[in-house]
């Protein structure tokens, strides 16, 4: 056995044990030195393990230290602790299979494989590469589920990956037909390297679209922001005006009713009703973030001849991001007006919003009437991220979402923990 081989298979086992863990379970809420700690614990327990330990006492400690570890750091339950590991111990055992059959189709012998340090390195090295395509499948599949979106993030890594076992069949027959055992370790490592590498830049290009999709989310929610700050102040100087007005407007009316002009007087009533009607569609729920939503909203179904009617019953402040918020009331409203924009009969074309608060419980659920072989292709900006991301935030939240779709009525509830 050569310590710097099994070293350096101790190593590239570390990364792919903190990518798996890392993109499974919440590691981001712990200070960075304790998980520090922790990984550097576990690779002293994995290299003990495979310098010095068969193979059942080496995976019993490095289960044990795996699901003990992150119990106490994580204050994850043992149940789901057990699922992730036998998840990949599983994959990793399916990795050595896989690779066990492919080298030798590669004209790979079995005891170069076993018996010599470079077989040991192309060993490992194709075994690891099979992992990590192994877990990157399984967290796309975890983490996704748009087969469209999918095949956008896996398919160029697993080409990569692919394209690796041919430069590794490469180095084989290169060191066969006499070449340099030094230049074939170099580089089967740094084809180890590179396949690595391109999991983190593929990581990190993730987590900055991710990025980019949430700074628009907030810029437009600033854009709304400021729109109601607005429209609030016109519609203040409105009312102070209607307040200002309404005696003047009532003892005209009593003025021409004593004088019994019926008509006159009814003209200013109609006058009455059109400057209430430029305030009452207004929004005051004592929290500005759903207000300034609501408010917007509520313009767009006007301008679409669409009617909405308000429920809401609600504290000043939630624990929940106003973001999330965003999320959830915009794109579950704008899809409402756009379902009812479909019927051409404007008196159906009424959504109902119930927005109340129940302790430490929000409870929000909007309905309408739709056309159900219709499907709404929007441009609206908060159509891009769809139910599914609706859902990511429910979940996020700890809540619930429910739909249902009963005599051409599209209903849609969530309960969230504020």
């Amino acid at each position: 056995m050569n310590i710097y081989v099994e070293l350096i298979t101790v190593i590239t086992e570390i990364f792919l044990t903190c990518f798996f863990f890392y993109k499974c379970l919440p590691l981001t809420s712990i200070p960075y030195i304790e998980i520090i700690i922790y990984y550097a614990t576990y690779a002293l327990t994995l290299a003990i393990g495979t310098l010095f330990l068969s193979i059942i006492p080496r995976i019993t400690l490095i289960v044990a230290v795996l699901l003990i570890g992150n119990h106490l750091l994580l204050h994850i339950p043992y149940s789901k602790l057990v699922y992730t590991i036998i998840l990949f111990f599983t994959s990793a055992i399916i990795a050595d299979i896989l690779c066990a059959i492919t080298l030798p189709a590669m004209g790979m012998q079995y005891e170069m494989m076993a018996n010599t340090d470079t077989g040991r390195i192309l060993y490992n090295s194709c075994s690891k590469i099979i992992h990590l395509i192994i877990l990157l499948i399984i967290i796309s599949l975890i983490e996704v589920k748009d087969e469209h979106i999918f095949s956008i993030r896996i398919i160029p890594l697993i080409i990569c990956h692919i394209a690796t076992f041919f430069a590794f069949d490469v180095n084989y027959h290169y060191l066969t037909n006499g070449g340099s055992l030094t230049k074939v370790t170099i580089s089967s490592l740094c084809l180890l390297y590179i396949n690595i590498m391109l999991c983190i830049y593929f990581e990190y290009l993730r987590l900055n679209h991710e990025k980019h999709e949430k700074d628009v989310l907030i810029a437009q929610q600033l854009k709304i922001n400021n729109k109601f700050y607005t429209d609030m102040l016109s519609r203040q100087e409105e009312t102070r005006a209607l307040w200002h007005d309404i005696k003047k407007y009532t003892l005209a009316v009593e003025a021409l009713v004593a004088d019994n002009q019926i008509n006159k007087a009814r003209d200013e009533f109609q006058n009455i009703e059109s400057a209430y009607e430029k305030i009452k569609y207004t929004v005051d729920s004592g929290n500005s973030i759903i207000d300034g939503i609501l408010n917007h909203e509520i313009n767009l179904a006007k301008n679409n001849n669409i009617t909405i009617n308000l429920n809401i019953w609600i504290d000043n402040n939630f624990s929940i991001d106003a973001t999330d918020l965003y999320i959830i009331i915009g794109n579950t409203i704008d899809n409402a007006i756009e379902a009812c924009s479909n019927i051409k009969d404007t008196e159906k074309r009424i959504i109902n919003i119930s927005l109340t608060q129940k302790e430490h419980l929000l409870l929000y659920e909007v309905n309408n009437p739709y056309i159900p072989d219709i499907k709404i292709h929007s441009k609206k900006p908060f159509h891009g991220y769809g139910l599914t991301n609706v859902r990511n935030c429910v979940e996020r939240n700890n809540g619930t979402m429910t739909i249902d779709k009963t005599n051409d009525i599209f209903s849609i509830s969530f309960i969230l923990n504020v």
